[in-house]
């Protein structure tokens, strides 16, 4: 497998081109990319993204070859002759910026890092139609369960999460898109609320951030400090709070990583690691 071209998306001109940049310099020493990868050459990439990023490598056969073993199960399921008895959920943990907002990865609750595929097909799913109502990963738990038939307990239907198959049957439900994140390069914990277009990022002890994905859909358009929203941003965040309280889940956050930190000998010793 050769290399290909991968296509960046255009920078919003109040992006810091240093960003991704300075990214690039502090991780550059620490990723091993090996053969085969993708190649941004300058002469595919749009004139108008900054010059630093032209010329980037990525490492992407790990994705690619994951597509491919994707084909790989399917194939082999029509050879044992189980295609017509097997239900098949695809999906993954996370996107990827590739560049939009001046970002590498995974670690923030834009749509590029946290909207992901979710496809299913088998017995009882209908064939060639597209729900667009908002799903989440804890969806998936009271899906599978019903999907096959296990009754469920008390503890099992106190979790978040509601099936998807009366979605499959047209049966439109009121639904809200939750998430939250606390790891690499985020000072605070971030949490995400999604009613209908409207997305809330909400950042413990910082301004939040208000998107219409509707009109909106590459989250530039920050509509948290508009007067006119201000209602609806708190709405939203009262919509959150009913989930959970940021400020104390964010100090359980780091109560919890500072104990994982000590286990493993110490702030010095975790930073002598050099590791991501």
């Amino acid at each position: 497998m050769g290399k290909y071209y991968l296509k960046l998306p255009k920078m919003g001109e109040s992006i810091a081109e240093a960003t991704l940049t300075s990214w690039l310099k502090n991780v550059g020493d620490k990723v091993d990319i090996d053969e085969p990868i993708v190649e941004i050459a300058t002469d595919k990439v749009d004139s108008d993204v900054p010059s630093e990023y032209k010329g980037v490598l990525v490492k992407r056969n790990f994705e690619v070859d994951q597509i491919i073993k994707v084909g790989e199960v399917i194939a082999a399921l029509d050879t044992l002759g189980l295609t017509e008895d097997t239900r098949i959920l695809y999906t993954t943990d996370h996107g990827e910026m590739h560049g939009s907002h001046g970002l590498l990865g995974k670690a923030n609750l834009y749509e590029g890092a946290i909207a992901v595929p979710l496809l299913m097909a088998g017995p009882g799913i209908p064939e060639g139609i597209v729900v667009d109502d908002i799903t989440s990963h804890v969806d998936l738990f009271p899906t599978l369960v019903e999907s096959s038939g296990v009754a469920t307990n008390a503890t099992d239907k106190s979790l978040p999460g509601k099936s998807l198959w009366p979605l499959f049957n047209g049966e439109a439900e009121s639904r809200v898109g939750f998430a939250e994140y606390h790891a690499a390069m985020s000072l605070n914990g971030s949490f995400m609320l999604r009613e209908g277009d409207l997305k809330l990022i909400y950042h413990v002890d910082m301004p939040p951030q208000l998107f219409d994905l509707a009109h909106d859909p590459d989250e530039i358009e920050d509509l948290a400090g508009r007067a006119e929203m201000a209602e609806t941003v708190t709405r939203l965040q009262g919509q959150l709070r009913l989930i959970c309280n940021p400020e104390e889940v964010d100090q359980q956050a780091k109560s919890d990583q500072v104990a994982k930190m000590e286990y493993w000998g110490g702030k010095e010793a975790v930073l002598a690691e050099r590791g991501l």
